[in-house]
């Protein structure tokens, strides 16, 4: 039988490792203050998959800044990573198949609104969590995509850079 090695029980932090959950943590807090930002200042109304997928960055960052400051992500951190980056995919992915399919579906006043609306959040800070638009309203281009197409690209990067790093051995 072979001994029990100290440098699996003692891991050394891997530098690539926390530059990575660093630039993610950085993407998702500057993609959240990205939407407060035009929330405020462009007066926009966020919708229920709107604050679902700020939810999404949230999660991803603070799974990130775990990975920062421990220099591993662990169990419960991957899983939080995970759980809350397939929950801002799925609601990107969602919204962007409602703004192109207009007829076909719209999230406007529903169950999905009611919960995010009574989620602590929204009563802790209506301002960022709570869902007040529709999700079939016309947004403004940025670099002639639309708003939730770019919170899918950012999710969709940020979920493969986090997996990646944190599942690979």
């Amino acid at each position: 039988m072979r001994p029990l090695s100290t440098s699996r029980l003692f891991r050394q932090p891997r530098p690539k490792h926390r530059l990575l959950c660093f630039f993610i943590l950085i993407g998702c807090a500057f993609a959240v203050y990205f939407a407060f930002y035009m929330q405020k200042a462009y007066h926009l109304a966020p919708c229920p998959l709107c604050i679902l997928q700020r939810f999404g960055f949230i999660g991803l960052g603070l799974a990130a800044l775990f990975g920062l400051l421990r220099g591993y992500v662990g169990a419960f951190g991957k899983l939080f990573g995970v759980f809350f980056g397939l929950v801002g995919l799925g609601s990107a992915a969602y919204h962007n198949w409602v703004i192109a399919q207009p007829n076909a579906a719209e999230c406007g006043r529903d169950k999905v609104q009611a919960f995010v609306n009574q989620l602590p959040t929204a009563s802790l800070w209506p301002d960022m969590f709570m869902a007040t638009g529709l999700c079939g309203e016309a947004l403004p281009l940025i670099f002639g995509l639309s708003i939730p197409l770019w919170s899918l690209i950012l999710l969709l990067v940020f979920m493969l850079g986090f997996v990646y790093r944190t599942f690979r051995r």
